[in-house]
């Protein structure tokens, strides 16, 4: 079976969606694997709604590789990654914008289990999950172009993807298409 993501809120209404809102982002960046920083091309990842406080769940079972809880550091803020194995293929998400983690380095996770509680540190505006999803090689094997709503043609650091393609559930709408 492919890999596959359950939400991580308890409500799958989705606040940003990826490459969305690259006016908003532009002034971010991201130290790619080169040590080099990437400006943001819109959010590079997908924003639930999550009230304050609220369970933030791991999307797929996998082990906690990451807490980082350095408060108001941008874009992130406090996050998780979590590590995630499917077959020969390993992916990686990141949790953004928590109060607090629930988990801890090493810990195994089950999709479903409590990793943390929704804030809205780092670059989110209002308590809300940012969930970026990372899939190792995807920038080798040319997985990381994306057209945006707009049209602009961009390539994302990290070989980070759309999670909107993963969900047991599909999302309804989509602001991205890959090339």
């Amino acid at each position: 079976m492919a890999f596959q993501l359950q939400y991580p809120a308890a409500s799958n209404r989705v606040i940003e969606h990826f490459l969305q809102n690259p006016t908003y982002w532009k002034d971010y960046s991201v130290t790619g694997t080169d040590g080099t920083s990437h400006p943001l091309e819109g959010n590079d990842g997908i924003s639930f709604e999550a009230p304050f406080r609220s369970e933030v769940k791991a999307c797929a079972a996998g082990v906690v590789k990451a807490v980082n809880l350095p408060g108001d550091v941008l874009p992130h803020g406090n996050h998780v990654v979590i590590e995630h194995t499917d077959g020969a293929e390993t992916y990686e998400t990141i949790y953004c914008h928590l109060l607090e983690a629930k988990a801890t380095v090493g810990q195994a996770v089950k999709a479903g289990d409590v990793i943390g509680l929704a804030d809205s540190t780092g670059s989110s505006i209002g308590s809300t999950v940012r969930l970026i999803l990372r899939k190792r090689g995807a920038t080798a094997a040319g997985q990381t172009r994306y057209q945006t709503q707009d049209g602009r043609q961009v390539t994302l650091p990290n070989d980070t993807v759309d999670p909107s393609d993963y969900f047991v559930t599909p999302l309804s709408e989509r602001f991205a298409t890959r090339v």
